[in-house]
């Protein structure tokens, strides 16, 4: 009897930003492949996914592009490892563990991006609780390379970003959701830093879900590193249980363990979300909505007595999953 292939849903995740302090136009992008079997094995297929953003010209707003195109199956990528041990081609798009290149078209107009990270840069940043199966490979990674958008026309448009013009850095991340999708709620900033030491920048990353399992409590994993290029060798605080509370504009959390407690909260603009429609291995729907301007502050007390006052900008990448579509966005796809 043939053994019949596991179902796949696998995602390697691409965030970037240009680093506002540096000068040259501002821009943030993700890029999001995903190899997906189902788990009957009848529907396989890989996806493309790319959100594009930047200030309007009078700062008032942020203009969007959201690209997303099906593509056909690619053979050999049957291990979530595989995504970024592996150089790999799924139909014009290409990776390698330095380089990420490709060109795809859709309603939209037509895409071209050429990435190449400096080696040295691969590593595993936060120790999220392994059975959530997210994992940051690596944080704070200087790109070298482009991106440009163009209109059906084939006319250049006013999205794009060179590397020559404007510094940027990157989070590389890679998930597995064959098993199930937890509703969750993640977090990651790259620009952390303390009150009384602003120069000194931090990373910091969080991820809450709630599995709804009697016997598996809600768990909230946060975490806050020394930007190093290698390991990060220093832990400023951890906390793996945290309460969190939805806000109007956002949520807060608090944890205590072995006398240090933190306290934090997350704001985000309601105008900032874009929301797209998945499927699971399973068929049912799920629905992620992400933000790329969400802002992060964190107090740190130990017994009781404050230690230390932690806050990002409008640069934390913000992500919300559940099974019905979480926030109202025109971007619902």
């Amino acid at each position: 009897m043939r053994k019949k292939p596991k179902p796949l849903h696998h995602t390697l995740l691409f965030t970037g930003y240009t680093d506002a302090s540096a000068g040259g136009p501002e821009s943030f992008w993700t890029m999001e492949f995903t190899v997906f079997r189902s788990r009957n094995g009848f529907q396989r297929r890989a996806e493309w996914v790319g959100i594009f953003e930047k200030p309007s010209k009078d700062g008032t707003r942020l203009d969007r592009k959201v690209f997303r195109k099906a593509l056909a199956f690619p053979e050999g990528l049957e291990s979530l490892e595989d995504l970024t041990s592996k150089s790999w081609r799924c139909d014009t798009i290409h990776f390698s563990p330095q380089r990420y290149s490709g060109r795809i078209s859709s309603s939209e107009g037509e895409l071209t991006w050429d990435f190449s990270i400096e080696s040295g840069y691969r590593l595993d940043f936060s120790p999220l609780h392994p059975w959530l199966h997210f994992r940051t490979l690596s944080t704070q990674i200087p790109l070298r390379g482009s991106w440009a958008l163009l209109k059906k026309n084939g006319e250049s448009s006013s999205f794009s970003w060179n590397s020559s013009e404007s510094p940027a850095r990157a989070i590389l991340q890679r998930r597995d959701e064959s098993k199930r999708v937890w509703p969750t709620l993640w977090f990651h900033s790259q620009s952390l830093r303390e009150s009384h030491a602003p120069q000194v920048n931090h990373c910091a990353e969080g991820l809450h879900a709630s599995p709804g399992l009697t016997s598996l409590a809600n768990l909230t994993s946060v975490s806050a590193f020394d930007t190093l290029k290698t390991l990060p060798r220093a832990t400023l605080w951890k906390a793996l249980r945290s309460k969190l509370q939805k806000q109007r504009q956002g949520w807060s959390f608090r944890s205590d363990q072995g006398g240090q407690e933190l306290r934090g909260k997350i704001e985000v603009d309601p105008k900032h979300w874009v929301t797209l429609r998945y499927e699971d291995v399973d068929g049912k729907a799920f629905y992620r909505s992400s933000a790329r301007r969400a802002r992060l502050e964190i107090q740190v007390l130990q017994r009781g007595k404050p230690q230390g006052l932690y806050r990002t900008g409008e640069d934390m990448w913000l992500e919300w999953t559940t099974r019905r579509p979480p926030v109202e966005a025109p971007e619902l796809r």
